[in-house]
Parts: structure tokens; C-alpha cells; sequence
């Protein structure tokens, strides 16, 4: 992670426009304000076809492109596909139908036009969704004004994702914890198939700065705490875990917390005062606060944990 915000500090050099999930875009007469963002999946990077159905990637493609634009108050529009595909995939007239299908599923659900794309072909397959959307008021991941009480809240469970890509890499993990043997299935499926907070809608305007869960949650934090320059306080034991991630033991649960990523929860920052206009869900936490000064501490309950930062998320 660290390598990759290095490498988008020099590509920005100061950009305004780089630095964030989705950029806000101006200059667009009687359209109003054009939110664009794009993500790729790489093969043997983002998944493995042993891992995967064709409608999973498709799946994982939109929901994690169409997160981006929701935690930022945008409704999407439109998208750009582009795929470089090896000629295996390429010919395998099953799996694009597939793939296809499910995506023009995917995009119908929101009401998303397919405006275009490119294909190419490589060793590897690449897919890259850019969706383009408009929203009344951009929310970034940066405070303008904070005030003097302020909460941290969280939408959506957190750790199934890593959950699920830990029980591809180590299958005894699963094994040797008996309250999971029975739901490698679903377990599995929150990392294959994760799904976008649309619930946002129902609160985002109480939000002065949101983000998507798509990295670590240390990392995530990280980049809400430097965006805006303040502190945040992160109490771990008030996180929403997966259910399945609830039934380990506290030390396992704590870590895989921390490590959480691709759950696409949408994390802001809100005034307290709006705290009644809050969702009251499982799913649904307050799970610290944030104050002037800088950096990230993570507690359990009263206890401070030792967290490292910036190793960033990694995949396999």
C-alpha cells in the first residue's frame, strides 16, 4: 500500500483531482456534478479462475467500482469495460456468456448504461469496469469543517471477505475451528461475491467524509485520519464483525478485523448530533470518534492495540 501511494504521489504532482476513490468532475453544463471511477481485477493478483465463476468476477467487478461512487453520494450512470484477455478465456464461448450475462444483470439492477470499451489480448486476464455517475453533493474523504463532537461510524460487517480468502489459502483454518466446518460455503462466498453498501443512501447525509472499506482497516482508517488531518479513535470490540468472524476467539477476531478488507463497508465520519438519524441495524456501528490532531489509535474496549501500519491489504 505504501508503494502504491508513493506511485500515485507522483502521478498526481498535485493534482486536485487524483487522491481519492472517485473523482469529482466539473464542466458538464445541465448534467450537474459527474463522479467517475474505475477499478480493475487482475488474474492471479485479484483471483484465480480455480477460485472464481465467471459470474463472481463479473460480480466483484461492479460491486467494487460501484462502491467507490456510493460512499461519495453518487448515483451511477454509465460504464466503460475494458478487458485484456488470454485465449483460453477468450474462446471459451461459455464463460464470456457467463461473464456477460451476469454483468449486464449487474448493471440493469442500478440502472447503469454500458457506453462502451476495448478489448486486447494478454498472458493474463484484466478486466477494468470505469463507471460514471452524477450526484447534488460530492462527499470525500476529507472534513472541510468538524465539529466539536464528532463520531466514527461503520455500515456493513466487516472480516467475512478475509475470512473467506483465508479459508482458500490455509483450508485448515476452517478445519480446526468445529463452528465453522458446516459454512465454508458462505463463508467463502463474502470474499468471492462481496456487495457494495447501497444502505449508505439511507444516511449519507449526515456524513462529512466517508470512505469505502476496500483496503485493510488500518489502512482505510489511515487514509480518512490523513485526508483531513485529524484523529480517529477506533474501539475494534464495537466493529459489526461477520457472524462467522464473531464465533472465533477474541485474539483471532481482533486480527482479522484489523486485516479486514473488501467488505466494501462504507466508514464516516458524522456530526453527533445526527446520531438519531443513524440506521439502528446488526450491521450498523459506532465504532469510534475523531478529533483535531493526527493519526490512528485502535483500542479494544479500554485496552490500546498494537497495530502496524502501512502493510496495506494484499491478495494473494
Amino acid at each position: 500500500m505504501n508503494r502504491e501511494r508513493n506511485l500515485i504521489a507522483r502521478l498526481a504532482r498535485g493534482n486536485a483531482l487524483i487522491g481519492d476513490d472517485a473523482a469529482l468532475l466539473s464542466g458538464f453544463p445541465k448534467s450537474g456534478s459527474v463522479v467517475v471511477a474505475v477499478d480493475a481485477l487482475v488474474q492471479d493478483v485479484h483471483f484465480r479462475h480455480d477460485w472464481f465463476s465467471a459470474e463472481q468476477i463479473a460480480t466483484k467487478l461492479y460491486e467494487m467500482n460501484v462502491s467507490d461512487l456510493i460512499v461519495k453520494g453518487a448515483e451511477p450512470r454509465y460504464a466503460l469495460l475494458a478487458m485484456s484477455l488470454s485465449g483460453q478465456t477468450a474462446m471459451n464461448a461459455e464463460w464470456m456468456s457467463a461473464f456477460s450475462d451476469s454483468l449486464e444483470s449487474l448493471l440493469a439492477q442500478d440502472g447503469v448504461a454500458l457506453a462502451g470499451g476495448d478489448t486486447t489480448s494478454s498472458a493474463v486476464d484484466v478486466f477494468s469496469l470505469t463507471l460514471l455517475g452524477t450526484t447534488e453533493k460530492f462527499i470525500s474523504r476529507k472534513v472541510v469543517d468538524m465539529p466539536l463532537r464528532t463520531l466514527l461510524v461503520a455500515d456493513g460487517y466487516m472480516g467475512g471477505s478475509e475470512l473467506g480468502l483465508r479459508s482458500f489459502q490455509n483450508p485448515g483454518f476452517i478445519e480446526s475451528h468445529a463452528e465453522l466446518r458446516d459454512s465454508l460455503g458462505a463463508i467463502r462466498e463474502a470474499f468471492l461475491s462481496p456487495r457494495a453498501r447501497r444502505s449508505f443512501r439511507e444516511w449519507q447525509h449526515c456524513a462529512l467524509a466517508s470512505i469505502d472499506q476496500s483496503d485493510s482497516l488500518v489502512e482505510t482508517m489511515q487514509l480518512l485520519s490523513d485526508a483531513s488531518g485529524i484523529q480517529l479513535h477506533v474501539d475494534l470490540s464495537r466493529v459489526s464483525a461477520s457472524p462467522f468472524v464473531e464465533l472465533l476467539p477474541e485474539k483471532q477476531k481482533q486480527e482479522i478485523l484489523l486485516n479486514a478488507a473488501e467488505d466494501f463497508a462504507a466508514v464516516a465520519i458524522v456530526p453527533q448530533e445526527c446520531v438519531l438519524s443513524l440506521p439502528v441495524r446488526k450491521d450498523f456501528a459506532i465504532i469510534g470518534s475523531a478529533s483535531p490532531g493526527r493519526g490512528v489509535s485502535f483500542f479494544w474496549g479500554e485496552k490500546k492495540l498494537p497495530v502496524a501500519f502501512g502493510t496495506g491489504y494484499r491478495h494473494f
